[in-house]
């Protein structure tokens, strides 16, 4: 995890934090030493080993009361939520862009798919770009949907928000999530009545979600 510390000691100065509450999801923690190292010669650092569910949770009183800013890695700021105190977002994005290879898609020509609807979790935002040229290389008409007051970019999809799927749904054959892990997938394909794609950056695979989300139902 690559974080550019000087831009951050720079947003802390302009809020003028002294106390800071640093909140690290479990997959970034083992990076988060270098940051405390670097921040905590001019700030106090507290990191938070609570748990926590995404940019709107930044625990209760009892954690913040007592700092000046949470300073949040791995999520992007939902600008339509009113924070208790001054929150730095930094958002994790993977530099590792694998090669994206057509025949991966296929499947979704030979079913005589055209107009694709894009979505991705915030770490895969650059990857989605990727994506998003090769499928148009291919001939694909690929849309992203527009986004609401609780997301930052056109395509970003959270754990309870799908609604940029929503506001292109009557434009798209399926939905194309670029992503990893079945998360996000299934919310998505729960919240959508079209079918949606997983693009899987582990291991470069692309299923359909629709029967396993089924089956999933079926099992509750």
């Amino acid at each position: 995890m690559k974080l550019q510390t000087e831009s951050i000691i720079g947003r802390l100065r302009e809020i003028g934090a002294k106390k800071v509450m640093i909140q690290v999801p479990d997959g970034l923690k083992p990076g988060v030493f270098d940051l405390f190292n670097a921040l905590s010669s001019e700030f106090r650092i507290i990191i938070s080993s609570d748990p926590f569910f995404g940019a709107c949770d930044v625990g209760d009183s009892a954690l913040y009361n007592d700092v000046d800013c949470i300073l949040q890695l791995g999520h992007s700021e939902i600008p339509n939520v009113k924070y208790p105190k001054p929150v730095v977002f930094i958002e994790y994005k993977e530099e590792k862009i694998p090669e994206i290879r057509e025949q991966i898609f296929h499947d979704m020509k030979d079913r005589g798919i055209r107009n694709i609807g894009l979505l991705f979790s915030i770490q895969y935002v650059d990857a989605a770009s990727a994506v998003q040229s090769k499928l148009e290389s291919m001939g694909f008409h690929v849309i992203a949907g527009k986004n609401d007051g609780r997301l930052k970019y056109p395509g970003q999809v959270l754990g309870c928000n799908y609604s940029t799927g929503h506001t292109i749904e009557k434009d798209v054959d399926c939905f194309l999530l670029v992503s990893t892990g079945i998360f996000h997938g299934l919310g998505a394909q729960l919240a959508l009545r079209k079918d949606v794609y997983l693009l899987d950056l582990n291991d470069l695979t692309l299923r359909n979600l629709a029967p396993e989300t089924d089956r999933v139902i079926r099992k509750r």
